[in-house]
């Protein structure tokens, strides 16, 4: 997968939206394959910094590099407990992004 063309073509489109709060949250089975990891790392600054946009992750395998300062992994502790966290943190980061 290149992770960051995914991502960059999901904030593309999200830019164009007029919400004032952006939260992209990326589903992943671990490490990018076919950008590197300093790219998807930049990317999900870049994003952050110029175009206002939050990013996330869920990480369903464990991760060998952390690419997004904000992410949950679904294989550290049941299923339950792991999606009432990912709830948290995207409430968390939806407030933030709102201002709030």
């Amino acid at each position: 997968n290149n992770d960051a063309a995914a991502l960059l073509h999901a904030a593309q489109q999200a830019a164009g939206s007029r919400r004032r709060a952006k939260l992209l949250v990326m589903i992943s089975d671990g490490l990018p394959t076919q950008c590197s990891v300093a790219a998807l790392r930049n990317l999900v600054v870049q994003l952050g910094r110029r175009q206002q946009i939050v990013c996330a992750q869920v990480a369903v395998r464990p991760l060998e590099e952390i690419c997004f300062p904000h992410y949950v992994l679904l294989s550290e502790e049941p299923l339950e407990l792991a999606t009432v966290r990912f709830g948290e943190l995207v409430s968390k980061l939806a407030r933030r992004a709102l201002g709030r």
